[in-house]
């Protein structure tokens, strides 16, 4: 029975910012769209606070104070996630990424929709917002930058369902199908669910006993490869079955994360090749 083990996930996730990129002529041309590329002297945005700024146009302050609203907002939003008991990176060029998003929305109480509009007008939604705020944002994505998009009645032709790539023309018809899309992956689960079982540490608290975190896993763990070599036998074939090799196990070789990996990887590799030595004939 495995009662520890070991998860390690990897998050594949994009960052939003870096406008250090040119912008083609067809979000430049559309007039629902502020780029927010560069400030009033014509200087390029270098950090990345474009969801920042983006909100601070859409509380109002794209004519004046456009900056300092979004350095407040920022400093909101540091202040949001250490009250969370978040670490976070204070300096504007820090990242933040698509699935920081649903916290974005919480700290501003904001419901933020964001869009990706091609050449042809078509518009594929990116993130869909639970709508739990009263107050709605639209933003378009092209990279990593995020614009505000100011007329969302005329930002788009049509709406570009991401599953079946079938076309609509106005959001509400695009989100009612995405709902009941029959392009998306049917998961069917002929023996039921998976239900995780109670590990021995949730049937100690039934009788009080507490174990702490950082007493129910080791911090050092080994990694283990079993392997096999084809040894040649010399048994009596049958007149339907021949008998050519027999699958051995190789001796175990296990890697240690300690902290003197010296002395015990030496050992454990000359274990190994004495092991293997009485299959070196064959």
């Amino acid at each position: 029975m495995i009662t520890n083990v070991r998860i390690v996930i990897y998050h594949l996730n994009f960052v939003l910012g870096k406008v250090e990129l040119s912008l083609p002529k067809y979000l430049y041309d559309s007039k629902s769209l502020i780029t927010l590329t560069k400030n009033r002297a014509g200087i390029t945005y270098r950090d990345n606070l474009c969801a920042f700024r983006c909100l601070a146009v859409h509380q109002g302050f794209f004519l004046s104070c456009l900056e300092s609203q979004t350095k407040l907002l920022f400093r909101k939003w540091v202040s949001y996630n250490e009250s969370q008991g978040k670490t976070i990176d204070s300096n504007p060029y820090a990242f933040f990424t698509l699935d920081e998003m649903v916290y974005f929305e919480r700290c501003f109480e904001i419901n933020v929709e964001i869009f990706e509009l091609n050449e042809e007008l078509s518009v594929t939604p990116i993130y869909k917002s639970k709508c739990k705020f009263s107050a709605i944002m639209y933003l378009n994505l092209f990279h990593h930058h995020l614009m505000y998009i100011s007329d969302f009645d005329s930002y788009a032709k049509k709406f570009l369902c991401k599953t079946c790539h079938r076309h609509f023309n106005n959001i509400t018809n695009a989100k009612r199908h995405q709902r009941t899309c029959k392009g998306r992956t049917k998961r069917r689960f002929p023996g039921g669910f998976y239900s995780s079982p109670r590990t021995i540490f949730d049937r100690l608290e039934q009788y009080s006993i507490v174990i702490p975190e950082s007493q129910r896993f080791y911090e050092w763990f080994l990694v283990y490869d079993l392997e096999s070599m084809l040894v040649p036998l010399n048994t009596q074939d049958t007149s339907n079955l021949q008998y050519t090799e027999s699958h051995v196990p190789i001796p175990l070789v296990f890697v240690l994360t300690c902290r003197d990996t010296l002395i015990p990887s030496v050992l454990l590799i000359r274990m190994s090749m004495l092991s293997l030595g009485k299959y070196s004939n064959t």
